[in-house]
């Protein structure tokens, strides 16, 4: 057996080919192999003369947190012990594409499984594409299935500390991998309108050079930019997998070049209520380390004024003409003034259908207040903007909570409190719950509080069991922190899939 690691150990895989052997290919993480794994390989290599196994490298294994349970080089060594195969090679992406256009595999095999997700899974979908393209064929190994992600689950050998672990057994008892569907096929039906500030985000990754030799500042050298929309349009692009009927109703700015940049990107299922403000579109710039990819300093392009009295008005009556069509109001309160008083005090005559997250920023840190909207369904708030905004930075969460109740009616609360997790309560049954952070190592987080707001309210608003609710946004919370900004978005089988891994 020889582990394919350079150009020159590909000659040998084309030396095979030339000599009209019949190369196959079998891909996965082989996190755990068993004797589904050796039924599997023998199979496959009676298709052809030689057996290449690809794995996925650590980075891009896509089982969801606590994965892959054995590193690389101990998956790695697992295979290299099973004589039927004679070779293998990495994969350092998310699909076996890359290795089908190195290795032009004439069988390309899958197990059974996958055969019910030929058309809902969409790198099996870009792998077949590739397959055809090298002239190879897909074929479906039909031995019994066994699943390496349940042995790890009973087994307890997810990467997960006790706190985790005793958290996912908490919801293995609410919820089963066979409900998903149900659950997520309610959420569909949902109407929801989506309020609040819309951003655009901008990341400067840069090269640091040295200091100046004349005074004492570091120079970086800009190396790429990448833009992508924040705020209210990001909420609404992550819910289109989610619900069939999204709209958004919020300002643009005068800046005809940033206008078209968010008409562009603000995804065509969701319904647009674009109203003109004469102030300019909100606009974060992120200067970002290349190599360590730490934010070095924020630049924000904000106008510090509310919007004039005529945008308001006209704000507050198209919200009254379309909110009666909505079962669900999600309202992102990012403390940039774009909501004002008068909005707010109309906004509570649907109090009931509202699910709010409100954020302070460097501008409104010292005069903003979660407090002036009185009452909603759920709140959700960071514990730091929390703890600012009745002043007590020493007492625990639970006593807070409960604290607020004074000044704020809500059914439900959650504070999130970053690596911490966080903590809920369930107003109805004065009952308090904890969640941990799936991601302790978040590559990004920016957008990761958004992305946790957006999902927990919509299944909060189907009444799903809030430990439950806030457990799929925590999963959701976790995909979006493992890559930088928000470029993309999390899909609802993104979710699916590691929740099934998990739960089983």
């Amino acid at each position: 057996m020889k582990i394919i690691k350079s150009a020159t150990d590909l000659e040998i895989i084309k030396k095979i080919r030339k000599n009209n052997k019949k190369i196959v290919l079998c891909h996965g993480v082989f996190d755990l192999v068993h004797i589904g794994h050796i039924n599997y390989f023998k199979e496959a290599k009676k298709l052809g003369d030689k057996l290449v196994v690809s794995i996925t490298s650590d980075k891009f294994v896509n089982k969801g947190p606590g994965r892959p349970s054995f590193t690389l080089s101990q998956r790695l060594d697992f295979l290299e012990q099973i004589q039927i195969i004679d070779f293998i090679i990495v994969s350092n992406y998310e699909t076996a594409s890359n290795v089908i256009k190195k290795i032009k595999p004439n069988v390309y095999c899958k197990g059974l499984d996958y055969k019910k997700k030929l058309y809902s899974d969409k790198n099996l979908r870009e792998e077949i594409k590739y397959v055809n393209l090298v002239k190879g064929k897909l074929k479906f190994i039909e031995t019994k299935l066994y699943s390496s992600s349940q042995i790890i689950n009973k087994n307890y050998l997810n990467n997960f500390d006790d706190k985790t672990q005793n958290y996912i057994n908490i919801i293995k008892k609410k919820i089963q991998p066979e409900n998903l569907d149900e659950i997520f096929n309610l959420c569909l039906k949902s109407k929801v309108l989506n309020l609040g500030e819309l951003i655009i985000d901008k990341y400067i990754f840069t090269e640091t050079i040295g200091v100046s030799g004349k005074e004492a500042t570091n120079i970086v050298k800009p190396i790429r930019e990448v833009k992508f929309i924040g705020g209210s349009g990001y909420i609404s692009n992550l819910l289109t997998s989610f619900v069939d009927n999204i709209s958004l109703l919020t300002f643009l700015g005068s800046d005809k070049k940033e206008v078209g940049f968010i008409k562009k990107k603000i995804f065509k299922k969701v319904k647009k209520n674009f109203l003109t403000k004469k102030n300019s579109t909100i606009v974060k710039k992120r200067f970002i380390d290349n190599y360590s990819h730490r934010r070095m300093m924020g630049v924000y392009n904000v106008d510090q004024k509310q919007i004039l009295k005529n945008e308001e008005n006209k704000f507050v009556k198209k919200y009254n003409n379309i909110n009666k069509n909505f079962d669900l109001i999600i309202i992102s309160d990012f403390g940039h003034d774009e909501l004002t008083k008068k909005i707010i005090k109309n906004l509570s005559k649907t109090k009931n259908k509202i699910f709010l997250n409100c954020q302070i920023n460097a501008f409104s840190r010292d005069t903003y207040s979660i407090f002036k909207y009185k009452k909603v369904n759920t709140l959700i708030v960071n514990e730091t903007e929390f703890r600012n905004e009745l002043k007590d930075k020493f007492s625990k969460i639970e006593i807070l909570i409960k604290k607020s109740l004074k000044f704020f009616k809500f059914n439900n609360i959650i504070v999130t409190q970053g690596k911490n997790g966080g903590t809920g309560y369930i107003c109805k049954d004065r009952k308090f719950f904890y969640y941990p952070a799936f991601n302790k190592n978040p590559v990004d987080t920016i957008g990761a509080g958004d992305t946790f707001f957006a999902i927990t309210s919509l299944l909060l608003s189907k009444k799903i069991d809030p430990e439950v609710s806030s457990f799929f946004g925590n999963l959701a919370a976790f995909v979006a922190t493992s890559s930088m900004g928000n470029e993309s978005v999390v899909s609802l089988n993104d979710i699916k899939k590691l929740s099934y891994h998990i739960l089983k």
